[in-house]
């Protein structure tokens, strides 16, 4: 698979709809069903900072 940003949009979309909460390593244990996203940011920082953006725009809050 590739990885795009419409494929990770997708995946944040479909976590949400499985009824995941994204959390922090510091509250995951306050959530029935706690996501952890983790960013590897290895070559490009503004890429990293595109798929922040997207995540703000979805509503992933953390």
């Amino acid at each position: 698979m590739k990885f795009t940003f419409d494929a990770f949009k997708n995946l944040i979309d479909m976590i949400i709809q499985k009824g995941y909460t994204f959390s922090r390593y510091s509250d995951y244990a306050n959530y029935q069903k706690p996501c952890i996203l983790r960013h590897d940011v290895d070559f490009d920082i503004q890429i990293a900072e595109q798929f922040a953006k997207m995540e703000q725009d979805i509503g992933v809050v953390v």
